[in-house]
């Protein structure tokens, strides 16, 4: 069961990551098959199901997110806790959230 004490940390540190821009450290937070959705894969990356799977294939579409102008900025908004999940609450240049499941 993740306990809200961890996934408040997770937040942190996962918007701290992206506030650094540092890619290897945003990734380090998934495993290496993890999938991304997104209408924005769909857009920018040209991939009809607006799906990514494993790192390889989501660096280059999160490279390109960390190249914008002007940088993109988190702040965390809310952490809910789910049954083997969470979802992270931000704001960037819109409002947001990341769902990520823990297995």
């Amino acid at each position: 069961m993740i306990t809200r004490v961890w996934a408040e940390a997770f937040a942190r540190e996962w918007i701290a990551a992206w506030n650094a821009h540092d890619l290897e450290r945003i990734l380090s937070h998934y495993a290496s098959d993890f999938e991304m959705r997104s209408p924005l894969i769909i857009e920018r990356m040209g991939v009809p199901e607006g799906r990514l799977k494993g790192k390889v294939a989501i660096r280059p579409y999160w490279q390109a997110g960390l190249a914008a102008k002007p940088p993109l900025k988190f702040e965390l908004r809310d952490v809910m806790v789910g049954v083997g999940t969470i979802a992270i609450v931000y704001r960037n240049v819109t409002r947001g959230a990341e769902v990520v499941e823990r297995i």
